[in-house]
């Protein structure tokens, strides 16, 4: 089981759930919170903004996720990606229901105990990530028994060589 970029459980004893978050990422879970009527409409201006300014050759997350350097050099980078302006279009205008349905099920119980958990495990964060804060790391890795900790040099945005790394822990080669 990978849980990196996953967020803590909401409910999570102990934990801030929106300490270190950006301020546009808190206002999107705030909104998930609500309901979905108060959620959408969020989400279709962020979708259909993302695709102007990738169409414009800028990065496509608002300014207020205030994102670190990391991050915005990783997606200035991806601009520059023939393929990546149709990926862009592909996952923002055919709909926006599994980015709605994936932040709300963040804000939503778990339905288990992240102690009982018995299989292998590996928590993958960035140190300064804004999006899934490096406490909700702390947390899990501090409950799931076994858990392994893998801090990216980066924050949220992987490398290919970081998702190689993923990739190879997941399923491991002879």
């Amino acid at each position: 089981m990978r849980l990196g970029g996953r967020a803590a459980p909401y409910d999570a004893d102990g934990l801030d759930w929106f300490e270190g978050m950006s301020p546009g990422n808190v206002e999107e879970f705030s909104r998930a919170l609500e309901g979905e009527a108060a959620y959408r409409p969020l989400v279709e201006r962020l979708a259909r903004e993302a695709v102007e300014a990738t169409r414009a050759g800028e990065v496509s997350i608002p300014t207020d996720y205030e994102l670190p350097e990391a991050d915005l050099a990783a997606l200035r980078s991806r601009l520059t990606d023939p393929g990546h302006l149709e990926r862009t279009i592909a996952a923002h205008t055919d709909g926006v229901d599994g980015w709605i349905d994936d932040c709300m099920a963040m804000t939503r119980p778990w339905g288990f105990d992240p102690a009982t958990v018995q299989l292998p495990v590996s928590i993958w964060y960035g140190p300064d990530d804004v999006l899934c804060p490096r406490g909700h790391a702390e947390w899990l890795l501090s409950r799931i028994p076994g858990a392994e900790r893998h801090e990216l040099p980066h924050d949220h945005m992987l490398e290919a060589d970081e998702l190689d790394a993923i990739y190879r822990w997941l399923v491991p080669g002879p």
